[in-house]
């Protein structure tokens, strides 16, 4: 399956302070970090954090899907699907556009 142009990592707060204690890879993407940063200690209530050149501003949300009720709760940083890897085994979850756990 082809990955997604662009995939959404939801963190809670709880999450955003083990990735902050050091689980965050060195070749980590500046934009990643950059957003990371922003998202610590804020309130994600469902909130997307977009780094400029990023054309994503919103999503649907659909509440019947089972990520909707984790995401609700956490913020969520649009990133580029080739940066997968990255965060697929940091602390939080991914999904594509939809909500779709990735």
């Amino acid at each position: 399956m082809k990955q997604p142009r662009y995939l959404i990592f939801w963190t809670q707060q709880a999450d955003d302070e083990r990735i902050e204690q050091g689980n965050l890879a060195k070749n980590c993407p500046r934009y990643i970090k950059r957003q990371l940063q922003s998202r610590y200690g804020r309130n994600g209530r469902g909130r997307l954090w977009v780094a400029d050149g990023i054309p994503v501003k919103e999503i649907v949300w659909n509440d019947s899907k089972p990520a909707a009720q984790y995401a609700g709760n956490a913020g969520g940083i649009v990133i580029h699907g080739r940066d997968y890897n990255t965060v697929k085994d940091l602390p939080g979850m991914v999904t594509d556009l939809e909500l779709n756990r990735i």
